[in-house]
């Protein structure tokens, strides 16, 4: 079943051998766990939304002409709306999945698709969606659209993790990793950090997985990039 917020601070105390509050709150808890769904979700592309376009809707969203459309622009002036779009993942017109072009191919299509014409493909770049060829009148007349893409949930404050069940466990483990990184407990950090990175091999997506061959970083993220690194490796530090 999906994880509940409450059991959630429960097995992240566990982890870190506290069972009632007495170095972290349960809102510090609360705010490693929202930090924690967010990681994972970036990191798996697990948790999923999906919204609906049609000719019908008050507002047209697809415009005579136009063949880009910014994810998080306004919707009926070049936008679509969406401002928490990790990445799109399918794209159906009239129930039909259209195809997704990869980037080095998008020349080979654009000559292939001249002119205008119903959607056969699509690519997303820049936080850009681009369809291809060019909507033309007929499609702008009628049409049914549905976007799925993974999504940044919001913020984690009560009840069930939007993520799905497995995936949502690995939030302990990360919430764990910084709650012992705050307070200089290095070596448990990094071990927290190496299990959650370890159970996330299973869940990540195929594409992830393609990336140069270098050794897997093994070192904690700094969970305020603004600050300055510090000075040696997580690997060099005692235990606290």
């Amino acid at each position: 079943m999906p994880l509940l917020l409450t059991d959630a601070i429960r097995d992240t105390r566990t982890l870190l051998g506290e069972v009632s509050a007495v170095r972290w709150t349960d809102a510090d808890m609360i705010m490693l766990l929202d930090l924690g769904q967010k990681h994972v979700a970036g990191l798996t592309l697990g948790y999923q939304r999906q919204v609906a376009f049609r000719d019908t809707d008050a507002t047209d969203v697809f415009l005579p002409g136009r063949r880009d459309y910014a994810l998080a622009g306004t919707v009926g002036a070049g936008g679509l709306g969406l401002t928490d779009v990790l990445a799109i993942q399918q794209i159906y017109l009239n129930d039909n999945e259209l195809a997704q072009v990869i980037p080095k191919a998008v020349p080979t299509w654009n000559e292939r698709a001249r002119g205008t014409g119903t959607p056969a493909g699509w690519y997303e770049f820049a936080e850009v969606l681009t369809f291809l060829p060019i909507p033309n009148s007929a499609f702008l007349a009628s049409y049914d659209v549905l976007v799925i893409y993974a999504a940044l949930p919001t913020d984690w404050t009560t009840g069930l993790s939007v993520l799905p069940e497995g995936i949502a466990d690995l939030t302990v483990w990360f919430a764990a990793a910084l709650a012992f990184y705050s307070v200089n407990k290095y070596a448990d950090a990094l071990s927290c950090y190496q299990q959650y990175m370890a159970y996330a091999d299973g869940y990540k997506p195929v594409a992830a997985e393609v990336e140069p061959t270098v050794q897997r970083e093994t070192r904690m993220p700094n969970p305020h990039p603004g600050a300055a690194p510090r000075r040696r490796p997580l690997t060099q530090q005692a235990t606290s």
